[in-house]
């Protein structure tokens, strides 16, 4: 497993990715981070030749031209499955995702623009779809999927709506199998810096580096003495769409974000 002591992945759904400012910053960022894999996204345009230049010390596969993947890769074996994000849950994907399932052994994730939520709290000044958020966290079920969290931020994409508000996502996740989970333990996701784009990047780490402070959440027993808690975890259980896992990770959020925490906090 010492082969694996440095691996890390890189993933970033941006604009303007040929842009000479953008190429500047993906310069910067493999710099700072020097990942092992770096996928590169833009769904908004044709990519040009232009993008090999970045970095000639790594290998270039183009994706197709509706999802206009690109990925740049260096020493590293990996299953790329393309696609549009609102048809992640189409056939041809989920198929290619259970067939990986079938070989348990290979540790593999699914890092991209979902292009969806699965949670309430993952919205900030915008309307929640518990339809949509039930299907997305269905096919996550069904293709024995994981989330691996994030550290350093909760929202990944924002967009500037009516009378200067903001609306943020957690539309980009990192999902692994139970493989993967098993092989790095103490992998976890990173939410870097936008550098002015409407997506953050995300770093996955397989093995955590020193330097990151995950802010891990912790379960004080003083807070079942609050009058109101168990009314509360029951409400916000049953309100989140998903399995036991979906609805333990919106009981988490809701105690470590909720208003009453500070007074439970106290309690503890």
């Amino acid at each position: 497993m010492n082969c694996f002591k440095d691996c890390s992945i890189i993933a970033w759904n941006m604009r303007g990715v040929v842009g000479c400012e953008r190429k500047c910053h993906i310069r910067q960022m493999v710099r700072n981070y020097k990942p092992s894999l770096l996928l590169l996204f833009e769904t908004h345009s044709s990519l040009g030749t232009d993008l090999g230049t970045i970095l000639a010390s790594f290998k270039r596969h183009k994706g197709t031209p509706e999802a206009s993947g690109f990925y740049l890769v260096e020493d590293f074996s990996s299953t790329l499955v393309d696609s549009m994000p609102h048809a992640i849950t189409t056939f041809t994907v989920k198929k290619s995702i259970m067939f990986c399932e079938l070989a348990p052994q290979w540790p593999w994730l699914m890092l991209k623009d979902f292009n969806d939520i699965i949670l309430s709290s993952e919205v900030s000044g915008g309307l929640f779809y518990p339809s949509r958020a039930f299907a997305l966290a269905n096919f996550f079920n069904e293709c024995g999927l994981l989330d691996l969290g994030t550290v350093r931020g909760r929202f990944t994409w924002r967009k500037n709506i009516q009378n200067g508000g903001h609306m943020r996502k957690k539309l980009d996740r990192c999902m692994v199998n139970s493989g993967w989970r098993l092989f790095f333990p103490h992998g976890l996701a990173e939410v870097l810096n936008p550098y002015g784009s409407d997506h953050n990047p995300i770093l996955v780490h397989c093995f955590k580096s020193p330097s990151i402070k995950n802010n891990s959440f912790h379960f004080q027993a003083a807070w079942t003495l609050h009058p109101d808690f168990r009314n509360l975890v029951s409400q916000t259980w049953d309100s989140t769409q998903g399995d036991a896992i979906m609805k333990l990770d919106g009981v988490q959020l809701f105690c470590s974000s909720n208003p009453i925490q500070p007074g439970l906090t106290r309690l503890g």
